[in-house]
């Protein structure tokens, strides 16, 4: 008996192709960047998860809309940067977070951008 195959619809299959070179062009500086492990990760990460296209959407649409999302996903950063600062500092974290530190969106963000 012959396996019957089925149409391919959007979203069934994932492909994605790394140039030889392991470098690819930044389209924002326009420079020549190498492909990192930890890049490398995440697009694996995105391939099991079945999400790499909603990740590159996400990057398309921060590109044609960012002022509308970008400047609150900088703030988390920001802070998130800050409080790493501060426990390499030897601060103990409850001093470093507080509730009037962070947006209200804070744990919407975590997890849109953070899985």
């Amino acid at each position: 008996m012959s396996k019957v195959k089925k149409k391919k619809t959007f979203g069934d299959t994932t492909s994605f192709t790394i140039p030889a070179t392991g470098k690819f062009i930044d389209i924002k500086t326009n420079k020549e960047r190498s492909v990192t492990p930890e890049m490398l990760h995440l697009v694996n990460e995105h391939i099991d998860r079945r999400t790499l296209g909603h990740a590159i959407m996400s990057f398309l649409y921060w590109q044609a809309h960012g002022n509308d999302t970008q400047p609150e996903y900088e703030r988390l950063e920001g802070k998130i940067d800050e409080v790493l600062e501060m426990l390499k500092g030897g601060a103990a974290i409850q001093s470093a977070v507080t509730e009037s530190s962070y947006p209200d969106d804070t744990d919407e963000l975590l997890s849109e951008h953070f899985g």
